[in-house]
């Protein structure tokens, strides 16, 4: 199921996080090794929504989890990869049984003098995980 077909679908709430800033020791290079770089993440929870109307916080999917979830897998020290990083946060957030899918984007912003930023994005959704785990 693609993205459009999941909004379409009318069974999930898209949660956006926008351009979340944060520091990680990212970058296969050694000099990249030694300092933490900026990194911005673009993140897109697909929820599943529940029968009745919404009136409650503890009704929906807390916002805080996709934050929490960035900063996890930061401290958990060094990372070579964007991928890798995308990989491991979007896990953490399809444990949660509401998840069904995760979009998911990091750039690097001062990784290249002349662009304003090097970057990777994923889909992830639980459909997909049980078929490679099959």
């Amino acid at each position: 199921m693609d993205l459009d077909q999941m909004l379409i679908s009318g069974k999930y709430w898209k949660i956006k996080l926008n351009r979340y800033e944060t520091k990680a020791r990212i970058g296969a290079y050694q000099h990249e090794r030694l300092h933490p770089q900026r990194l911005r993440l673009n993140v897109s929870v697909y929820a599943e929504k529940g029968s009745a109307p919404v009136n409650e916080l503890s009704e929906v999917f807390n916002y805080d989890r996709i934050i929490e979830a960035i900063e996890a897998v930061v401290l958990e020290g060094h990372i070579d990869l964007q991928e890798t990083l995308l990989e491991r946060t979007a896990k953490r957030l399809l444990k949660y049984p509401e998840v069904a899918a995760v979009q998911i984007g990091s750039e690097k912003p001062d990784a290249y003098s002349k662009a304003e930023s090097i970057g990777v994005e994923a889909f992830f959704s639980k459909d997909k995980e049980r078929t490679k785990n099959q």
